[in-house]
Parts: C-alpha cells; sequence; structure tokens
C-alpha cells in the first residue's frame, strides 16, 4: 500500500468511526384492539403480538376495548424489562458506564404511565446486563373507536439504540485492540480503540493503541493528539511519553521529541530506549556532547548494545573525536558482525586520520555486504586514490558510476583521478565528457576550470569559471579562482571578482584581495 492510500485509508477509517456509534432501530406498538402489534422485542428488533410468549414482550401497550376510542399511553413489561426516566443528548455516543450510573440513579419501573413524545428512558433489558436508550417519537391517535369509524390503527412511534457494551465486553475488547496491535494490524486495532474510547472515556489503552496504530499508518497529527489525550489520563505513563517522542521524531519536531523522552525519564531512568531515542535527537539537533553522555548511559546499563556504540560513535565522529568513534565501531561490528553502516563511518573515521589502507579495509567490508553501495566505492576510491594506486581508484569510480549514472562526483574524481596519474590527455577527455553530460551543472564547469588552472590554461578556465559563475551567480569559491585566472592574465577586473567572492562568503579570497586589489 502506498502512502497516499495508506492516509486515504486512515480517513475513510476515521470517517466510518465518526459514524459507527452505537446504532438506532425504530419501532411502532399500537393498541391491543387491532390487527397490528402492540408489543415489542427488544432484542431481536421485532413487533409482538398477544399471541406471542411473554418472555419476548418487552414494552406492552395497555389500551383495551373498554378504553376505546381514546389511545391510551400505558405500558408495561411481561419479563422483568424496567425503565429509568433519563434525559441524555446523544444516545448514539453515551458509555455504556454512563448508562448504568444513569439507571442506577433512578427509580426503575416496569409499568410507564402517560408517555410524552420526544421523553427519553433508559432501559435495562429482562433483569441481565444489556441496556437501552428508548426515546418516544410520534403519537398517532384518530380518536375513534371502531364502532365510530376509526381504523384501530392508533400507535406511538420510538426510536430506540442498543449496542453498548458493558465492562466484561470492554475489557475483552481492549485485549483485542492490543493483540491486533502486536500482530501489526492496525486498522483493526484502530477500530477497535476507537470503539473502546467511545464506550469508555476514561480508557487511556484505547487512547494509547489509537495512537500507535496511527503512528504506525503516517497519521503523525492523530497520534500526537491521542498519546496527548492517553497521558491527560494517566499522566504516569512512560510508554506513552516515549511512543509520543517517537511519533515527534518522525514529523521532525526535535524539541518537543527531546522533551517526552526526558519526560520519560524522570519517570524511570531505567529506561533505555527513552535514552537512545533521546540521545539520537541530540545528535540530530549537533548537541554532540549531549548525544554521547546518554549513549553511554545506555552502554553502562546494557553493555551489549550494539546500537548504543553505533550512534555514539556516529556522534564522536562528528565532534572529530576519530579515535574514540574507531573504537565504538569496533566495539559496534563484534557485537553485530553484518552491520554494514559501522564498517562505513568507521572507514570514514580511519580516512579523516590519513589511515586509508585501513579505511579502505572497512570499505572493501561494506561492499561485501551491501555490493550495491555506490558511496562506499566512491569512498574506497578516493582511499585508493590517496594510496597513488590510480588504477584501483578509477576502477570504483566507475564502479560508483555504473550504480548511479548521475553521481557527479565520481566523474569529477576519476578525471582528478586520471591527472594525478600523469594521464592529461585522458584527463582532459574525462573533463570534457562531464561538462557533454552535465551541461547545466555549475559544478562541472567549476572543476574544469580547476582543472586547466593547474594545466596552465588561464583562458579556458577563465571561461569555464565564468559560465559556472552564470548558472550560479552565489559561488563564491568560482569568483574566487576567476579573479586568479583573470590575475594570471593581467585582467584588472580581478580586484572585483575578488572582492565579490569575500562578499559571498569566501573568507580565503581576503588574502587574494590584499595581494591584486592594491596594485
Amino acid at each position: 500500500m502506498t502512502k497516499l492510500s495508506i492516509i486515504a485509508a486512515i480517513a475513510s477509517l476515521s470517517s466510518f468511526c465518526a459514524l459507527a456509534q452505537v446504532p438506532s432501530y425504530e419501532g411502532k406498538i399500537y393498541n391491543m384492539q387491532g390487527k397490528s402489534a402492540a408489543a415489542w422485542d427488544f432484542k431481536n428488533d421485532k413487533q409482538k403480538f398477544l399471541s406471542d410468549s411473554d418472555s419476548e414482550k418487552d414494552l406492552v401497550n395497555l389500551t383495551d376495548s373498554i378504553d376505546l376510542p381514546a389511545f391510551k399511553l400505558n405500558f408495561t413489561s411481561k419479563n422483568q424489562t424496567s425503565f429509568v426516566v433519563a434525559e441524555i443528548a446523544s444516545p448514539a455516543s453515551i458509555s455504556f458506564a454512563e448508562i448504568q450510573k444513569i439507571y442506577s440513579a433512578g427509580k426503575a419501573l416496569v409499568s410507564l404511565k402517560e408517555i410524552k413524545s420526544q421523553s427519553y428512558y433508559v432501559a435495562r433489558l429482562r433483569g441481565g446486563e444489556e441496556y437501552i436508550v428508548l426515546r418516544f417519537d410520534n403519537i398517532s391517535d384518530d380518536k375513534k373507536s371502531l364502532a365510530t369509524g376509526g381504523d384501530n390503527l392508533d400507535y406511538i412511534s420510538f426510536t430506540y439504540w442498543k449496542g453498548y457494551l458493558s465492562s466484561k465486553q470492554l475489557t475483552d475488547l481492549k485485549k483485542e485492540a492490543l493483540e491486533e496491535l502486536k500482530k501489526g494490524n492496525y486498522m483493526s486495532a484502530l477500530q477497535k480503540a476507537e470503539t473502546l474510547s467511545k464506550n469508555d472515556k476514561e480508557s487511556y489503552e484505547a487512547y494509547y493503541v489509537s495512537a500507535i496504530a496511527k503512528s504506525e499508518l503516517g497519521d503523525i497529527e492523530g497520534a500526537i493528539e491521542d498519546f496527548n489525550n492517553c497521558i491527560r489520563l494517566k499522566p504516569d505513563y512512560t510508554e506513552a511519553y516515549i511512543k509520543k517522542g517517537i511519533a515527534e521524531s518522525k514529523s521532525g519536531m526535535r524539541s518537543e521529541a527531546i522533551e517526552d523522552f526526558t519526560a520519560a525519564l524522570k519517570q524511570d531512568s531505567s529506561k533505555v530506549e527513552a535514552l537512545i531515542h533521546r540521545g539520537h535527537e541530540y545528535y540530530l539537533y549537533s548537541r554532540y556532547s549531549d548525544a554521547i553522555a546518554d549513549f553511554t548511559k545506555v552502554i553502562s546499563k546494557d553493555p551489549q548494545n550494539f546500537q548504543a556504540y553505533y550512534q555514539r560513535g556516529l556522534a564522536r565522529n562528528e565532534y572529530g573525536k576519530y579515535e574514540e568513534a574507531i573504537t565504538d565501531f569496533t566495539k559496534t561490528v563484534e557485537l553485530y558482525p553484518k552491520y554494514n553502516y559501522a564498517f562505513f563511518y568507521r572507514g570514514f573515521a580511519k580516512s579523516a586520520l590519513y589511515r586509508y589502507a585501513e579505511a579502505s579495509a572497512d570499505y572493501d567490508k561494506v561492499i561485501e555486504l551491501d555490493p550495491n553501495d555506490k558511496v562506499s566505492y566512491f569512498n574506497r576510491g578516493n582511499c585508493k586514490r590517496e594510496l597513488k594506486d590510480f588504477t584501483a581508484a578509477i576502477a570504483d569510480y566507475n564502479k560508483a558510476i555504473e550504480l548511479d549514472p548521475k553521481f557527479n562526483d565520481a566523474y569529477f574524481e576519476k578525471a582528478h583521478s586520471r591527472f594525478l596519474s600523469g594521464d592529461v590527455k585522458l584527463a582532459v577527455s574525462e573533463y570534457n565528457n562531464i561538462i557533454e553530460k552535465f551541461p547545466n551543472n555549475s559544478q562541472a564547469y567549476f572543476n574544469r576550470g580547476l582543472f586547466n588552472l593547474q594545466l596552465k590554461k588561464d583562458q579556458e578556465a577563465l571561461s569555464d569559471f565564468t559560465k559556472a559563475i552564470e548558472l550560479n551567480p552565489k559561488d563564491g569559491e568560482a569568483f574566487h579562482n576567476r579573479a586568479v585566472a583573470k590575475e594570471q592574465l593581467g585582467d584588472e577586473s580581478a580586484c572585483v571578482d575578488a572582492k565579490k567572492a569575500v562578499e559571498l562568503g569566501d573568507k580565503e579570497a581576503a588574502d587574494l584581495v590584499k595581494s591584486i586589489c592594491g596594485k
């Protein structure tokens, strides 16, 4: 299922849940002297006649021949069904607990007198645990007996709502919702959770299940709202804070996520999951020292947690602590020998320390684990180039290009390696090929310009930097290098370019301004 179809499905389900309240039914009860039914069976939603069993007559109209032509609005139950007068604004959404409370607080009656239109009752059916909400609607009375021209079709119509879940049913539903969640049946879990929350407005578990299901289905905003409702009902629910933080992280809400992971840890400092996730958020926020501190705590609690070593290694890499990072990545692959990312970033750290042969060996391992990792071929090519193994470097750049024909940097480094190997003719061909492939790529012209500068082809370099600036007018480095080319060609506008480079943020161009603008 695509992301779009998932979101559409959530929207459809939300609409369904909004409508899937306690269903309503309609009925009519006539007087006893007519041919139509004078009683009603609320259990089976059927009219009942005098000849039917009393056990199925939940409500009977008492109008008899001696009462006619009047249609009396007096009713009784024949089977222990009892009624309590009620005032209910929304029968479809009231909970079972609220119905029980209304019933318990009122006076239970088996007979009703002088029923009025639009009056409400809570009925307990047949002395059991099933309740309905009953509303009498319209009264039809021709004020005549059969003898005086009447038709004996006087009736009262009514609407009733049933299907309210008992405490046991709610408990069972809660278990079912949690089970569906564990199985990964998120749509089913969400539906059950919605039903549960409508019938038990104090169920924090209903909001929790709903929140996790929505998060998994891509409705992050809805998930966060449900997590907030869950926490409102149970402020010490540690797992809700953690899962809410994860949902916020998915939505890029870094500070909110950190706040929730911190709240979880205040309640239970042993929660490794909260530390791992908070550390990751600190890392994404570039708060590397805080990230390292959290991952270190995780390792102290769980020394076998390879993810903690790996993520601490990432943070140490960003902090420039490459030796410590290498130690962490080494521990990661000890615990998880097939974790290609750990080999990749250990290779990065070793490259930063100029340990190119060791770094190349790490990229060998990444490629062994994932033969389609184009960046590892590229990085290994860089290591080979630094080790002066230009043939192997070019082979790696070619493989990276094979995997991704639009991998610009691989083309550039391949051309550069041709030049470093002393094959200037092929290097020129490579740079020309890059321009042909990427005619609107300013970096392609910039790189060829640098190459031409190295070859002392100042006029060609000038043309390339001019084209790079045309494609990217805010490229300070291009202005800097065009200034160099112009200076070497004796062009007096070199100073203008050098100043423009400084204006665009190229700090190194400041020395160039001093050297050429004072002449």
